[in-house]
């Protein structure tokens, strides 16, 4: 049998001695390692197929997780454009002050000129009644003269006086007439004055109707094209919104990408230096082992090495399958080779 605490303390003696001199994590895990191999060696008498060393620790890798890059957020334009009877309506009451300014003014116009008239018509009549007064005085005296005439000289019952009378009351008559037509050609005239007028008045306001209609239709025309700009110019934004927000997520996509790749690179990297220093960590360690119990076994006969190698648990405990398929092979030649591996091995695979 083997001298297992012999073993342990070469093994302890070359974990500390090299501990000493790297001073460093690496091999104080070896250390650590070696510390609870010392305890299950000592185990190994009465436990024969109790794990005397540990394996190669399993090496868990965590990959970079994928970045997540948040892309802008834009807002969009909410434009809702007015129907035609909104415009309308619009248009209507913007320019119903413009409108009711200029009928005001051509009716005021008007009525200037109908009330200077009804005054012409007014001095109208009152001339004519002046005149009708002073006629009829005029006629009276004359017809006062006339009888008082004929008085003095007799003739006041003669056929004269009614004759002379008659003719001054034609006179008047005709007097009378002459102002009644006179004031009727004024008041025509001043009456035609008015229906010009009145005339004016409509053309005006026929003329205004013509002007207000095509400023209405204008700003109709104005409106209807400023909202199809608005429309297009919405339509033309949220249009490049959407355009701008499939480039980000492109590029976001292109990004990710590249920080992803630029990360697992780097993680390879550290893999490879990781995986190069865990290598050289436990085959470094498990070489050690095997050099150890070579000795051992090359320190004895043939046939205690045999004997050793084949019924010594210690050996396929201990040692991965490489290195004790190494021993077998040197110090077990000659004999059938049990399979080791289901009697004391159980961790062979696993290395």
């Amino acid at each position: 049998m083997i001298d297992i605490n012999k073993i342990t303390k070469k093994i302890y003696e070359l974990e500390k001695s090299e501990k000493d001199e790297k001073k460093n994590e690496q091999n104080q895990a070896q250390t650590d390692q070696v510390e609870q191999t010392s305890e299950k060696v000592m185990e190994v008498e009465s436990k024969p197929k109790t794990v005397v060393y540990e394996t190669k620790p399993n090496v868990v890798v965590t990959m970079p997780q994928k970045p997540q890059i948040q892309t802008p957020t834009y807002e969009r334009v909410e434009y809702v454009p007015k129907t035609d009877e909104e415009i309308e309506q619009d248009v209507t009451e913007e320019l119903s002050a413009y409108k009711q300014n200029a009928i005001n003014g051509i009716d005021s116009d008007y009525e200037n000129v109908k009330s200077q008239k009804e005054q012409e018509k007014t001095v109208q009549s009152e001339k004519l009644a002046g005149g009708e007064k002073t006629v009829n005085e005029a006629y009276e005296e004359a017809d006062k003269a006339i009888t008082s005439d004929l008085i003095k000289r007799g003739m006041y019952d003669s056929s004269t006086n009614a004759l002379m009378r008659e003719k001054n009351a034609e006179d008047r008559d005709s007097a009378l007439k002459k102002l009644s037509e006179k004031h009727a050609s004024a008041i025509a005239l001043i009456d035609s004055d008015i229906a010009k007028a009145e005339a004016q008045r409509q053309k005006a306001i026929n003329d205004f109707n013509v002007t207000y209609a095509l400023k209405y239709a204008e700003r109709i025309s104005k409106l209807k094209q400023q909202r199809e700009d608005e429309i297009e110019k919405a339509l033309k934004y949220n249009n490049e919104i959407t355009e701008q927000e499939y480039k980000d997520v492109i590029e976001k996509e292109k990004t990710e990408s590249k920080l992803y790749s630029e990360a697992l690179s780097q993680k390879q990297q550290e893999m490879v230096i990781e995986s190069k220093q865990k290598y050289e960590e436990v085959n470094s360690y498990e070489y050690r082992i095997y050099t150890i119990l070579r000795n051992q076994l090359a320190g004895m006969s043939k046939a205690d090495a045999y004997k050793a190698i084949h019924n010594d648990p210690t050996y396929a405990d201990n040692l991965t399958t490489t290195y004790y398929l190494q021993l077998v092979d040197e110090f077990g030649r000659g004999q059938p080779v049990p399979d080791v591996r289901d009697n004391y091995g159980e961790n062979l695979y696993e290395r």
